[in-house]
């Protein structure tokens, strides 16, 4: 016996007790009931009317990876980050 098992420290627990408690989920009935009767419904073979423009990417992981830093003839940095090639032009401070 340890000492912890000696000082009583320790709990035990019977095999009837325990995780049976989380058996019991009353939240999944409340959850299958929450759907507005006023909600639209789902159409997912129509793409949304929305459409987004990138204006800046910022950042630049460098830490650990190798060769993704570049420079081309008109001196501009060429580098992807966050899946997004980027041309940064140093002179205007505009990136394409």
């Amino acid at each position: 016996m340890t000492e912890q098992e000696e000082a009583g420290e320790f709990d035990e627990e019977s095999e009837d007790e325990g995780d049976q408690v989380l058996a019991v989920k009353p939240w999944i009935s409340a959850v299958k009931h929450m759907k507005p009767s006023t909600a639209p419904k789902d159409n997912f073979k129509v793409a949304p009317q929305a459409h987004m423009q990138l204006k800046w990417a910022h950042g630049f992981r460098s830490f650990d990876t190798t060769n993704n830093l570049f420079y081309n003839e008109n001196n501009e940095a060429v580098y992807c980050t966050a899946g997004v090639g980027v041309v940064h032009d140093f002179k205007s401070q505009a990136q394409t």
